[in-house]
């Protein structure tokens, strides 16, 4: 890739957890194996799920399936609940006007997710880190004897935050999660992916957080201007996803 004239404009993806109960510490979810109970055509609009543990599958959650060679995304069309027992869960394509699945799934096919909802929306999810800083000065001054002395600080302690804001659709569970985040001071876990400038996932932040500053404007056509931020609750956890990773 030419890198003069890469642009800007990859996607990121945010997730948020369930709000956590009041006074409880957020902690990252575990993941989950969703199988396949019955082998289904393209096309198909139901599919017979089962779960390593009882989970409530969204409305609009996508959900990746594969067998090691082939990979079908799907999008969760109504909310359901699964667990070791396969039940039938109503599905749909994730894009296109075609109805139902795009390939076909076998008793092979299996998903892995980790209990996060896609804050799907428009705009900015930027992640940014803050320091507290007291400057450091020497027990005893004589500048004829030492000269000027160079400043120099350390640390004190450090922020972090993910300052979300753009368009979201009224009805969408996450958008929900972090309202009641903030009306009910809950935390949540929330974890950003960024990727690399040919759109491949690179680093991922994610931890625990409260919700702060959430503004939504009346909902229009559908669609509600909103915007927020989640402040980071201790220590993030940050993981570089590239081969040449040095951190």
């Amino acid at each position: 890739m030419d890198l003069l004239t890469f642009a800007r404009g990859k996607n990121s993806e945010i997730f948020q957890s369930d709000a956590f109960a009041a006074g409880a510490l957020a902690t990252e979810p575990v993941d989950v194996t969703i199988t396949v109970g019955t082998g289904v055509a393209a096309g198909a609009t139901s599919v017979d799920l089962a779960c390593s543990s009882t989970v409530v599958l969204r409305k609009n959650l996508i959900l990746a399936f594969t067998d090691g060679t082939t990979t079908v995304l799907l999008r969760v069309s109504a909310e359901t609940t699964v667990g070791a027992v396969a039940a039938p869960v109503p599905v749909d394509a994730v894009a296109g006007d075609v109805p139902g699945i795009p390939g076909a799934l076998t008793t092979s096919h299996e998903a892995v997710w980790d209990q996060l909802h896609r804050v799907i929306g428009t705009e900015s999810a930027g992640f940014s880190l803050s320091d507290n800083v007291q400057t450091l000065t020497p027990a005893t001054y004589e500048s004829a004897f030492t000269g000027t002395t160079w400043a120099e600080d350390e640390a004190t302690s450090k922020a972090w935050a993910i300052a979300r804001s753009g368009r979201f659709k009224a009805g969408d569970y996450a958008l929900a999660q972090v309202e009641i985040a903030q009306f009910e001071e809950r935390e949540v876990w929330v974890k950003v992916v960024y990727p690399d400038e040919e759109g491949t996932p690179a680093r991922i932040y994610e931890g625990r957080a409260r919700v702060r500053n959430l503004s939504i404007d009346p909902p229009a056509t559908g669609v509600v201007d909103a915007s927020w931020t989640w402040q980071g609750q201790g220590r993030p956890k940050r993981t570089d996803l590239t081969a040449s990773a040095g951190s």
